[in-house]
């Protein structure tokens, strides 16, 4: 049987990952597997398209990430399929154990997931739809002002946990190794917040406002600089796909406006 090395800690799974590069779920997914040193296979999913029947098979939401792997102790060999990027990412920490999260057992173990899962959950229930709403937004071609405001306020909510925890925070701060787990959750969505604004799609001052907030700024510049998350992250091509969205709301707009 093989064993396990830094440049494969888990040899006996297969991982094939399905994608969409440009999707902020994905590289949240891809940069959990990238931080582990896990090997894997990717498939093309085209997001923009309607998903073809063979990925709905994979898939009946047609969302990306998937993973499928097989492992020569689980379900007799045979594959396996996962859906959701937290589950995915989740699934992947615990494959290898004190990297992203303790392995489970004892006190202080359970402590630390208990504080990463506590700030997953508020992250998901402010920031997170924050964010859907301010990139709903622009890409309607919408006033911004407002969602732009609701998303300074959910990062500042997250600000003042960081606050609150001290020096209990440092678990969701990344350490000489790299990222935490809870800046591979949130950094890729702040990418691109942050790339909006640097494009004009956004007001510039956001950043500004983000960043000065003292124990959430200190957090996200600490991921942004990471090389494993910039890594998948193409910019142009983000910016493009951005761009591209704007203006396809517009000519609707402008169309349905002549009707």
């Amino acid at each position: 049987m093989a064993t396990a090395t830094s440049a494969n800690p888990v040899p006996d799974i297969d991982i094939t990952l399905y994608y969409d590069a440009g999707c902020p779920y994905v590289h949240r997914v891809v940069t959990t597997l990238d931080v582990l040193s896990l090997p894997y296979k990717k498939v093309t999913v085209d997001i923009s398209k309607p998903r073809e029947q063979w990925y709905l098979d994979i898939n009946p939401t047609g969302k990306v990430p998937a993973v499928i792997f097989t492992a020569q102790d689980h379900n007799n060999g045979q594959p396996t399929t996962l859906t959701e990027s937290l589950v995915i990412t989740q699934f992947l920490s615990d494959l290898v154990p004190g990297r992203l999260l303790p392995a489970p057992g004892g006190i202080a173990a359970a402590v630390t997931r208990a504080r990463v899962a506590f700030f997953v959950d508020a992250w998901s229930n402010t920031v997170a739809p924050a964010q859907g709403a301010l990139m709903g937004s622009v890409i309607r071609g919408a006033d911004v002002s407002a969602p732009v405001e609701a998303f300074i306020k959910a990062a500042g909510e997250v600000d003042a946990l960081l606050v609150r925890e001290g020096a209990a925070a440092e678990v969701l701060f990344g350490d000489d190794r790299g990222l935490s787990y809870a800046q591979i959750v949130a950094a890729p969505m702040l990418l691109r917040v942050l790339a909006l604004a640097d494009v004009g799609l956004l007001p510039g001052e956001l950043k500004d406002r983000l960043l000065a907030l003292p124990e959430f700024g200190r957090w996200t510049k600490q991921a942004l600089q990471d090389p494993v998350l910039l890594k998948s992250w193409d910019v142009p091509a983000f910016e493009v796909r951005a761009k591209a969205m704007v203006a396809k709301a517009k000519e609707e707009q402008r169309a349905a406006a002549q009707l």
